[in-house]
């Protein structure tokens, strides 16, 4: 803590290094948040001083927001990249939308001596509370019900359902088939993944494994490739954590 009125918090010696983020299949509603009030409108008053934040990447089809800095103090954001695809506004305030999905945004309001790249741009109408359908209500299984999915998302939520359990991305036909059937029945992509187990193609590698049993199926399908990530990278010890997830997510891509 920084001062005696509680609002001004301190995050000196922070640093969020060469770290990078792959919105492939799921979205990502703000990939690199500088600040507290673009998660949530109650804490627009509070400043974090003072973290690094440098040296970046997010890439993927299924963003909302790369780097978004409100709220801050002695901040460095700088030498990012984000070349995602940024889609669909977040909730903001109650019948206050905020700006639309961006690269990189900020609030010039709300920023002290801070050091951004260029490719920051300001906030036209505000960045507070950039996650989306954070008000709909959630369904039996505590899943947020989406209101709607944006076109590229629903593209990059099936095609990364079906590499994931069936090692393959989807025919047209199922491609078409599955992202209709999100929109129509707002469903979420665990419920695509569950329904591809109970598919022959999936159960002749994976018959081991019951619908019920989705999450610890996905966790081995996650380390088998993790596993063969490191053999294709070749390092004795363990390899740069950007250098790794490329490899590891680039099938997907």
């Amino acid at each position: 803590m920084l001062d005696s009125i509680g609002n001004t918090f301190d995050y000196r010696g922070v640093e969020v290094n060469n770290n990078l983020i792959d919105a492939l299949g799921a979205r990502v509603h703000i990939g690199f948040p500088c600040g507290m009030d673009v998660w949530h409108k109650n804490k627009q008053n509070r400043i974090i001083v003072g973290a690094n934040v440098t040296d970046n990447e997010m890439i993927g089809k299924t963003g909302g927001y790369g780097f978004a800095v409100s709220g801050v103090k002695d901040f460095t954001v700088i030498r990012n990249k984000a070349t995602a695809v940024f889609e669909e506004r977040g909730d903001g305030l109650p019948n206050n939308p905020p700006d639309e999905p961006a690269a990189f945004i900020y609030d010039s309001s709300k920023i002290f001596n801070c050091n951004l790249q260029k490719e920051f741009e300001p906030a036209q109408k505000h960045i507070v509370h950039l996650m989306r359908n954070f008000r709909t209500p959630v369904n039996e299984a505590g899943y947020r019900i989406l209101d709607k999915y944006g076109k590229i998302e629903a593209e990059a939520i099936v095609s990364a359902a079906f590499m994931e359990m069936l090692n393959r991305f989807p025919s047209k036909t199922e491609a078409v088939y599955w992202q209709d059937w999100l929109q129509k029945t707002l469903s979420n992509v665990d419920d695509v993944r569950t329904a591809l187990m109970i598919l022959p193609e999936f159960q002749n590698n994976n018959q081991a494994w019951r619908m019920t049993q989705l999450q610890k199926c996905r966790v081995q399908l996650f380390m088998d490739q993790l596993y063969s990530a490191f053999k294709t990278i070749g390092a004795a010890s363990w390899p740069d954590a950007h250098e790794l997830h490329k490899v590891l997510f680039n099938k997907y891509n």
